[in-house]
């Protein structure tokens, strides 16, 4: 638009990384390798379409009648131009931020696969989350199932548990506090505030 040219881009490149909640908990950087198709040498005109990324071809319907037809140049694969590619072994590095959600996407800009005449694609990733045997999580919060006796539902009970981090939480009911269902639950939940995922703008949800 208005005299400007603009490139069209390339296809991007997926890839699926698997992450722990330990690693959305505290945060991780991770490194890994990608192969890449770059161009080697110089771009060329395909001689065979003259660089018009297709050929045409007449043929004979019947008397008197002809009909015209393209298709896409079987040397250059349509593109117009030809060259050279050779592939390359690149090591990249993205930021797990603590509190990051496995539905976030990272792009890496211009780091997709090689074409003439087109601006370079980016590598998109995704992330598909490990199950944790302890933890699930739910937005900013952490659940976990911890079973109990009737004595300790009756008199109170103490545990610990491992957290995500490595601490120790040394959990305990208040005394005379009988831990039964809410009105709102079919089954005993209560709460710890701040022990959840990390938030965005600060502070934690609840475990």
């Amino acid at each position: 638009t208005n005299g400007m040219f603009t490139m069209r881009k390339g296809k991007d490149t997926s890839y699926n990384l698997k992450v722990s909640l330990t690693d959305l908990f505290v945060g991780k950087t991770i490194k890994f390798a990608i192969n890449r198709r770059v161009i080697d040498g110089d771009i060329t005109t395909c001689e065979a379409c003259n660089g018009n990324g297709f050929i045409k071809q007449v043929r004979q319907i019947g008397p008197g009648f002809l009909q015209e037809i393209q298709r896409p140049c079987s040397s250059c694969l349509g593109r117009g131009k030809m060259c050279q590619f050779k592939t390359e072994r690149e090591i990249v590095e993205i930021q797990i931020d603590p509190g990051m959600s496995v539905d976030n996407v990272i792009r890496l800009e211009g780091k997709g696969n090689e074409m003439p005449d087109v601006e370079t694609g980016d590598i998109v990733l995704t992330f598909t989350l490990i199950h944790h045997n302890t933890f699930v999580r739910n937005g900013d919060n952490l659940f976990m199932k911890m079973r109990i006796s009737l004595v300790e539902a009756l008199v109170g009970c103490d545990f610990d548990v491992t957290h995500l981090d490595g601490r120790i939480l040394k959990v305990t009911t208040p005394e005379k506090m009988v831990i039964s269902p809410l009105k709102s639950t079919s089954s005993p939940l209560r709460c710890i505030d701040n022990e959840g995922m990390p938030k965005t703008g600060g502070g934690k949800g609840k475990l």
